[in-house]
Parts: C-alpha cells; sequence; structure tokens
C-alpha cells in the first residue's frame, strides 16, 4: 500500500467530512471516486459528505447571525441588497432551496 493509500485508509472519512464543511460538492465526487477505487467505504463517504454539509451549513448560518450588524453595514451588502430583495419578492421561499442546490 503506497503512503497515500495508506493515509486515506486510515483519515480519509475525516479529511472528506472537513472538506464537504468548506466545499460539499468537490468532496462527494472525491469520496465517490475513492469509495470506487476502494480506498473508502462508500456509506462512510456518504455519511462523512452530508455531515460535513450540514456543518458547513450550520457554521455559515451561525457567522451569518452573529456578525449580522457588520455585514449589514458593509458597502458590498448595502450594493447588493436591493437586487437581492426583489428576487427574494419575486421567486419566495422557495428560492432559499433553489439557491442552496443549484451550483454556480
Amino acid at each position: 500500500m503506497t503512503p497515500l493509500e495508506q493515509f486515506l485508509s486510515d483519515h480519509g472519512l475525516l479529511s472528506l467530512l472537513l472538506l464537504a464543511t468548506v466545499e460539499g460538492d468537490v468532496s462527494i465526487v472525491v469520496g465517490g471516486v475513492l469509495a470506487h477505487l476502494g480506498l473508502l467505504p462508500l456509506p462512510g463517504v456518504i455519511l462523512a459528505g452530508a455531515a460535513g454539509n450540514l456543518i458547513g451549513d450550520c457554521a455559515w448560518f451561525a457567522i451569518g447571525r452573529r456578525f449580522r450588524l457588520p455585514i449589514r453595514e458593509h458597502w458590498l451588502f448595502r450594493a447588493v441588497r436591493p437586487g437581492v430583495e426583489r428576487l427574494a419578492q419575486r421567486f419566495g421561499a422557495w428560492q432559499l432551496l433553489a439557491a442552496h442546490l443549484v451550483y454556480g
């Protein structure tokens, strides 16, 4: 077994979970490839990817909630707020789900 394979078999699921907190889509693809190669178990990849995505979403929510006032006072927020509010009025609450699932 190569050193990379050994590292992945020892720390692969934890690494995948940490990667999923930052970039969920790429981590799921990488985990799927590693599961296909037999380096990680598929159920563990699914669980680590889902848990990492959930942890990442909760962390970003907590950051936004904690720093909401400084964020609202930032020039960038003030510049994009009218457009975001127009889109929210146009598409309603379902746009939150769509924005999270549609990439790019």
